[in-house]
């Protein structure tokens, strides 16, 4: 479940998704026999069945939820148990979460119920996130930053999206810094045709982020300064 890539993109964008346990199986350095899939050893504390959360974590989780802190008292019967709960503190038991489908449109269900709407602000982030990723797959470098920048000016008050910018940032300038590599080798192309062409990638390239501009900025402008384009050639009298 956890390793699905569906459910993985759809957990991201809907819902905020804890795990709670008990017991000493989670403890052991290795995972169970047959689970363990060439995946790295568990770090000094982190959990041997789900990877990311620590032990402590895992326990805290369950111990709130069923003592009722930070949010409703829930019954843990036995493994798994799962609830969808509403922000208004409304929950209810969700049975069907072993397929990723069922589980998904159980959620959708309860939302429903609960009478849950999605915020159009919070869907709208998540809509620039998958314009600038197509946007930089599709080489059209202004477009993909400027709806990174959009993200980027709202990343501190929705800071699980804000989260997913870095990692996409970076991404932008590796393609970037590989279309600047493009065009300063080109050995078909004459200097003042490359200066044109890398003006016009700095060009599309130089909006800010909070952070600053792209790292690829300071390449291009460094060859900008080194490669001045040629004097026009004189008209002949």
């Amino acid at each position: 479940m956890f390793e699905n890539a569906e459910f993985i993109q759809w957990a991201a964008e809907n819902v905020v998704f804890l795990v709670g346990y008990k017991g000493h199986d989670h403890k052991r350095a290795e995972p169970p026999a047959g689970d363990a899939k060439e995946k790295p050893a568990p770090k000094e504390g982190e959990c041997s069945l789900y990877p990311g959360l620590t032990c402590d974590e895992h326990e805290k989780i369950m111990a709130d939820a069923m003592e009722g802190k930070g949010g409703p008292k829930l019954a843990v019967t036995g493994y798994p148990t799962s609830y969808v709960i509403a922000p208004d503190g409304t929950f209810e038991r969700h049975s069907k979460d072993r397929v990723v489908r069922d589980l998904i449109d159980g959620v959708a269900d309860f939302a429903k119920k609960a009478k849950v709407k999605p915020s159009k602000k919070y869907q709208g982030v998540l809509n620039l996130l998958k314009d600038g990723d197509k946007a930089a797959g599709a080489g059209k470098w202004r477009d993909a930053l400027a709806c990174y920048v959009m993200v980027d000016a709202v990343a501190k008050k929705l800071p699980s999206v804000g989260a997913q910018l870095p990692e996409r940032v970076a991404t932008l300038n590796e393609k970037v810094v590989e279309a600047f590599a493009r065009l300063r080798d080109d050995e078909a192309t004459d200097l003042g045709a490359k200066v044109k062409a890398i003006r016009s990638l700095r060009a599309q390239v130089g909006a800010k982020l909070s952070s600053g501009p792209l790292p690829v900025v300071a390449e291009l402008d460094a060859w900008l300064k080194a490669n001045p384009p040629p004097a026009p050639t004189p008209r002949a009298k």
